[in-house]
């Protein structure tokens, strides 16, 4: 079947969950209770046949079957333990594999209108089922909210901060200046009226600002996440309670390299004790240190990228050719991708994020190398899979309705042919994605490229 039939349920009383990280209209009425037995909420889809990777560490179910009712997981199990009502649409997947829907932690997909619906619609297609976007217009993120302009189930759930803050503008796209005190709190008010899930901080913001934008943030609920401003180390910014820091870069990668061993591992003991996540994003790095290499930017897969993004992306790619030293690049990028497994080994909590909208870092797709990469790194198939499935229902105090395939949650699944716990590549090998209860086999998910594609304009 092309598509299971299912109402969209989602219910939007803008409940915010946990520390106030999620506002309930972006993910439903997540409650973590499974929907009442009524007429509204009878079984929508059966799934049988298939091992399930519950995503909660505990060994997979060979031969089980999942019902879901409406955007619910009603029960799992044997398909004997079920008790499915008569004229359910039935997903035989025999041989496939089940894992929860995943995540990308990072991503810049609420940019201009050419980065729109489209765009959006690649994460599904690659079983993305939800997305926290760290930079983009509010204009956009208001467009994609539940009523908006371009809300739609084909889209992922989307977290979002709005722009970034900083001293000054580095993307209009993506931030906004603040050079003062007094403007970081108007600034975190505006985004807290207009809806924004967290705040993003960048580099570039003196002490004060900093501390401005975290006082007020906190006072409305608000976590911060991003860079350590070059003015705060990163152990004052875990004290201060700073969420997670993204990319590594100088915050850690710089800091490491310069101290001893012990003052390494010590950073890592205060990351722990405030539970201060980390987001590598290696794929960026990775590309930028590849950029010279005559194959690059030959994937078949940019085929879906806007075009508007995709000339960004090449002459960018050419401004770096003329002036980069890609052998210092590159040792940069094998350094973070030790380091990022030495963090994981240390304990600190890691989220898999892409920075899918950057350099050559296409939604959906960015993810999977982004898992790979973490593999690379030394976490093993399943705790690079926890990165981007259980990892961010915890930091977004979510996982009674994220994370794991069990009775009660939402209804965000991906099929897979291959076995993800053996080879970590086997995530791309999707036959059917599940989001929000509706089902979309291999058909529809190639049918929804095609259309992609086609609204991409031919290039060169």
């Amino acid at each position: 079947m092309a598509a299971a039939e299912a109402r969209d349920v989602r219910s939007h009383d803008g409940t915010r969950w946990g520390p106030a990280l999620l506002l309930g209209l972006l993910l439903g009425a997540c409650s973590g209770q499974p929907a009442e037995d009524t007429p509204e909420s009878s079984a929508t889809l059966l799934i049988t046949n298939v091992t399930v990777i519950h995503g909660s560490g505990s060994t997979p179910r060979e031969d089980a079957a999942i019902l879901v009712r409406g955007n619910r997981i009603a029960q799992v199990g044997g398909a004997e333990e079920l008790t499915v009502p008569d004229g359910v649409p039935v997903y035989d997947g025999q041989g496939e594999y089940v894992i929860p829907g995943l995540w990308d932690m990072h991503t810049h997909a609420l940019w201009e209108p050419f980065v729109g619906d489209g765009f959006l619609r690649l994460f599904l297609v690659n079983g993305v089922t939800g997305i926290r976007d760290m930079g983009g217009t509010l204009e956009v993120l208001q467009a994609v909210r539940p009523g908006g302009d371009a809300d739609s189930p084909l889209n992922p759930r989307v977290v979002a901060a709005g722009p970034w803050l900083n001293e000054f503008v580095i993307d209009p796209r993506a931030g906004i200046a603040v050079e003062t005190a007094e403007a970081a709190r108007e600034a975190v008010a505006s985004f807290a009226a207009a809806g924004v899930d967290f705040v993003k901080v960048y580099l570039h913001l003196p002490k004060a600002v900093f501390l401005a934008i975290l006082e007020e943030a906190r006072g409305r609920g608000l976590p911060v996440a991003g860079h350590v401003p070059l003015e705060i180390g990163s152990e004052e910014a875990s004290g201060l309670g700073i969420r997670s820091i993204e990319h590594m870069r100088a915050e850690i990668g710089g800091y490491c390299e310069e101290v001893g061993e012990a003052d390494c591992e010590a950073l890592f003991s205060v990351f722990r004790r405030n539970g201060t996540w980390q987001t590598p994003t290696l794929l960026v790095r990775g590309n930028r240190a590849l950029l010279d290499a005559e194959s690059f930017g030959r994937d078949t897969s940019l085929r879906y990228a806007p075009r508007g993004l995709r000339v960004e992306w090449d002459a960018t790619r050419q401004g770096r050719l003329e002036r980069e030293s890609f052998e210092e690049l590159r040792r940069r990028f094998a350094a973070e991708r030790e380091l990022a497994g030495r963090l994981h080994r240390a304990g600190v909590p890691i989220l898999a994020g892409s920075d899918a909208g950057e350099l050559y870092s296409l939604a959906g797709f960015s993810i999977h190398d982004e898992l790979a990469l973490l593999v690379e790194a030394g976490l093993a198939p399943g705790e690079a899979l926890h990165a981007a499935t259980l990892g961010p229902a915890e930091y977004l105090a979510a996982s009674d309705s994220l994370g794991t395939i069990a009775e009660g949650k939402l209804a965000d699944l991906v099929l897979l042919q291959g076995n993800p716990l053996e080879d970590i590549r086997n995530t791309t090998t999707i036959r059917a994605v599940v989001r929000d209860g509706r089902l979309y086999d291999r058909d529809a998910l190639d049918e929804m490229l095609e259309q992609i594609a086609a609204a991409a304009e031919p290039r060169p």
